[in-house]
């Protein structure tokens, strides 16, 4: 865990008023007091029961329409593994799909000259997380005919849950380090004046895996999660007597 603090005091040629920094503007606020600002940090960590399946198919081909009906024959090859394990169809969602020229260099011509068509369709699947079967799905995919490129990526279902622990971690931190700086420096504080919180996307994610299709059909994966973590952070201020 970690902090930083800072003891504010009113300049002389401004008795009633000091400004003090509230992202993400600049507040004048009609404090008389001194006040002690502390932004405390709160970490969670959770066992993941969310698995993320990312995939990545790359199709090249000297023609537009033999690039496409290729690309989609791979991806229903795809689809059709994943059903053998009861999957549906529209459980595999695509999140990015793409098909343009390429064109690479000729030394001797001096000049890009057109190399085909480049296709990219990017997928994801969303599963509860059941190690047995999950191992039993990469041992397939890893020697998937799609020759997709895959990753993998533990989270937890209930993000809003998991976010209020760690905001919780964060104010019980950056209370305990206010009372620590308290009484090292013989002050006393008083009531919470104002508490900062600028919202971000908290990450709830463990390890990645990548490129499991190139494991060898001798050797399956086993994969045991490793623990999700978040990390947020919080800033309190309070008067001091």
């Amino acid at each position: 865990m970690s902090f930083s603090c800072s003891l504010l005091f009113p300049r002389p040629e401004m008795v009633d008023y000091f400004t003090m920094y509230i992202s993400p503007g600049l507040f004048l606020l009609p404090m008389k007091k001194r006040v002690l600002r502390v932004t405390g940090q709160g970490t969670v960590t959770a066992e993941p029961d969310l698995v993320v399946l990312s995939f990545d198919i790359e199709e090249r081909n000297m023609e537009y329409e033999e690039c496409i009906l290729s690309m989609n024959s791979r991806v229903d090859t795809l689809r059709k593994e994943l059903e053998s394990f009861g999957i549906e169809k529209k459980a595999l969602k695509t999140t990015d799909f793409s098909v343009k020229p390429d064109y690479v260099y000729d030394d001797k011509r001096r000049k890009q000259v057109f190399n085909g068509y480049l296709s990219h369709h990017k997928l994801f699947l969303k599963l509860d997380l059941n190690r047995e079967r999950l191992n039993a799905i990469l041992d397939t995919l890893a020697q998937s005919a799609s020759t997709a490129k895959m990753s993998i990526a533990f989270e937890v279902k209930d993000k809003d849950r998991f976010r209020k622990a760690i905001l919780e971690d964060a104010v019980r931190t950056a209370k305990m380090n206010a009372e620590t700086i308290a009484a090292a420096s013989g002050i006393s504080i008083g009531q919470i004046l104002s508490v900062e919180y600028n919202w971000r996307e908290v990450q709830f994610m463990g390890t990645f895996v990548n490129e499991l299709n190139e494991i060898s059909p001798r050797a399956s994966p086993d994969i045991t999660p490793s623990e999700v973590s978040g990390t947020d952070s919080v800033t309190v201020v309070w008067e001091i007597l």
